[in-house]
């Protein structure tokens, strides 16, 4: 495998992932896909079969090996005086090496949350909150805002400062939601992934609107119906001056703070959706999608 080869193969799937994660996207937008999880499911299965297009597909190292021939064969019919003198470093090797520069700058990052997670973990003094057992609950001077990690071992890290209080306790329960659902260990798989294929752009907007897709799904269930849902409104407002955690890889109340308006509008709505259009939709957006493969 020659680096024009990969180089070549590498262009044509950022393509074909580019317009099939557009339209899954566009599909479910243009579709009111309401139902928060199911269209969560979706999204993660669009980004799979994504991943998963060049084993989908057979014509592409035939494309690009015919092309790599004709690259090669084509100074073989030109005049000896055309063939440059001195040889400098190739295009695609310097493009190539700069991917895996960046991939491997994404993922130390990465390692560098992680190892600031556990320095905070360290550091917090454990509270005790009533009706709460499984899961530990630390206060940790110098954080910014609530967070959730770990997958065997869930920890729930609020803010020193925060007091006792409705924001506190919605806090509280919305992170407790991401670790009975498991979302961190979805969620680091999502953090791999966007520091392997960063170049893409696409994969980018994909994942922020599965990031999306998931608190809207938790704020549904820990909202409720009836006068919790606007008491958790009026929280979930009052989070907006809270800082997010950009540089870790946790489940924040307010990670996102852009995402704060798509959020409170999907809860000013009605969220509940019926089976029947839950399944049409799902089954239209696939459709669709499987028109764009």
């Amino acid at each position: 495998m020659t680096s024009i080869w990969l180089l070549m193969n590498l262009a044509v799937w950022c393509i074909q992932a580019g317009t099939l994660i557009a339209v899954g996207i566009v599909a479910t937008q243009l579709l009111r896909w309401r139902h928060p999880q199911s269209r969560l499911r979706f999204l993660q299965l669009l980004f799979v079969v994504s991943v998963l297009l060049p084993f989908l597909t057979s014509w592409q190292s035939q494309i690009t090996t015919r092309v790599e021939a004709i690259a090669v064969a084509a100074p073989l019919n030109m005049p000896d005086a055309v063939v440059p003198a001195t040889a400098s470093l190739p295009w695609e090797l310097i493009i190539l090496a700069a991917i895996g520069s960046g991939m491997l700058v994404r993922l130390g990052l990465l390692g560098i949350g992680l190892a600031k997670l556990k320095a905070l973990r360290r550091i917090g003094q454990p509270i005790g909150i009533e009706g709460l057992t499984g899961v530990k609950v630390m206060e940790v001077d110098g954080l910014t805002g609530p967070a959730a990690f770990g997958w065997l071992d869930p920890v729930i890290l609020l803010p020193s400062g925060m007091s006792d209080g409705p924001l506190r306790r919605a806090a509280i329960l919305h992170e407790l939601q991401h670790v009975l659902r498991r979302d961190w260990f979805e969620s680091m798989i999502e953090h791999v992934s966007v520091s392997i294929l960063w170049f893409h752009p696409m994969v980018w907007w994909l994942m922020e609107r599965i990031h999306l897709a998931r608190e809207q799904a938790v704020d549904a269930e820990v909202a409720g119906d009836g006068p919790n849902r606007d008491q958790y409104l009026e929280v979930l407002l009052s989070s907006a001056g809270l800082a997010n955690l950009p540089s870790m890889p946790a489940t924040s109340f307010v990670r996102r703070p852009r995402h704060l308006v798509e959020r409170v509008a999907f809860l000013t709505k009605e969220t509940n959706m019926s089976v029947s259009k839950t399944v049409a939709s799902a089954a239209l957006a696939v459709l669709v999608s499987g028109a764009a493969v």
